[in-house]
C-alpha cells in the first residue's frame, strides 16, 4: 500500500497535476478552449468553499464564494464585479480550497445583489502565463462572431424590415411583475421588406422583447418605432402571456441594416 502511495505522489510531482485543476497553464490550447466556451473569465481568490451570495443558488459542495481581484473577460456581463465576492458553481466538487488564488473560465448563471457563475474550468494563478492572457484576449475578440453564428443557427425565422409599432404585450400593462427578475413583454410589429430564412405567415410579424431593466435582461435588444434592421427570431413559448411567438432576447438578435449583407453570406456559408 506504501508504495502504491508513493507511486502516485511521484507522478502527481512529475506530471505537475493538481487535483480539481484540469488546465495546465502552459498548455495554451487548453486555455483557449477554455476561453473561448467562458464570457466571464476572471482572476479570483477562494472565500468560502461550500457557499454562496445568492438565494436563488443553494450553497452545496460544488458552490463557492470566491472574490474577484482582477476581470480578465467580463464584457458579456453586466457592471463591474471587481473587488466583490460572487458565487462560483464548480464543474467538480470539490475541488478548490480557502485562499486559493485561481483564474476561473466561466459563464454568468444567476443574477441579482451578486451574480453565480457556473466554471467551465480554472487554472492556478501562479501558473497563469501571459501567453494565456493573450488567448483570453483572442477569445473575446473572435466571441461576437461566434456568437452572431450561433444566434444566426438557432433563428427560426430572420427578417429584414422596419419597426411599425412598440408596446407593451396584451396583458403586461398594468400587470404586477411576478419577481424582480420578470422579463416584463413588449411586443414590437415588424413590416417584413425581405425573408433571410425561415417562413413568414405574412408581411409582418409580432416579435416579443425583454423590456424589464433587472439586471437579468441586461442583454435584451433595445428597439424603438422607426427602426429597422435584421431580426433574428426565435419561436419560443412564453408562459407569462400564454402563448407561443417569436422573441428577440439578446441584443445580438436585432442587427443593423449595414450587417445585411454579413449575415446573408453567414447564411449561405455557416
Amino acid at each position: 500500500m506504501a508504495l502504491t502511495y508513493f507511486i502516485f505522489f511521484f507522478i502527481f510531482f512529475l506530471t505537475g497535476t493538481s487535483f480539481g485543476c484540469t488546465i495546465r497553464a502552459n498548455r495554451l490550447s487548453e486555455v483557449a478552449s477554455a476561453a473561448s466556451e467562458s464570457n466571464f473569465v476572471f482572476r479570483g481568490t477562494v472565500k468560502k468553499p461550500g457557499g454562496t451570495t445568492l438565494e436563488v443558488v443553494p450553497a452545496s459542495a460544488s458552490t463557492a464564494i470566491v472574490h474577484v481581484d482582477e476581470i480578465l473577460d467580463g464584457s458579456q456581463t453586466s457592471g463591474d464585479f471587481t473587488d466583490q465576492d460572487i458565487t462560483v458553481e464548480l464543474r467538480q466538487a470539490p475541488s478548490v480550497r480557502e485562499g486559493q488564488q485561481l483564474v476561473f473560465f466561466s459563464n454568468g448563471v444567476a443574477f441579482g445583489a451578486s451574480i453565480a457563475v457556473r466554471e467551465v474550468n480554472h487554472v492556478d494563478a501562479k501558473q497563469f502565463t501571459p501567453q494565456g492572457l493573450a488567448q483570453v484576449t483572442q477569445a473575446a475578440a473572435l466571441r461576437p462572431q461566434r456568437e452572431v453564428q450561433a444566434r444566426i443557427a438557432q433563428a427560426d425565422l430572420v427578417v429584414t424590415g422596419t419597426i411599425l409599432s412598440f408596446k407593451p404585450a396584451a396583458g403586461e400593462e398594468g400587470r404586477v411583475p411576478a419577481s424582480e427578475h420578470d422579463a416584463q413583454w413588449w411586443q414590437a410589429e415588424v413590416a417584413i421588406e425581405n425573408t433571410e430564412k425561415g417562413k413568414a405567415a405574412g408581411n409582418k410579424v409580432v416579435v416579443y422583447v425583454p423590456h424589464s431593466d433587472d439586471i437579468r435582461w441586461f442583454r435584451a435588444p433595445k428597439v424603438e418605432v422607426g427602426q429597422q434592421g435584421v431580426f433574428l427570431l426565435h419561436r419560443t413559448s412564453i408562459p407569462a402571456l400564454k402563448l407561443e411567438g417569436y422573441t428577440a432576447t439578446s441584443s445580438l438578435d436585432v442587427q443593423p441594416m449595414e450587417q445585411r449583407q454579413r449575415i446573408q453570406n453567414l447564411l449561405r456559408n455557416p
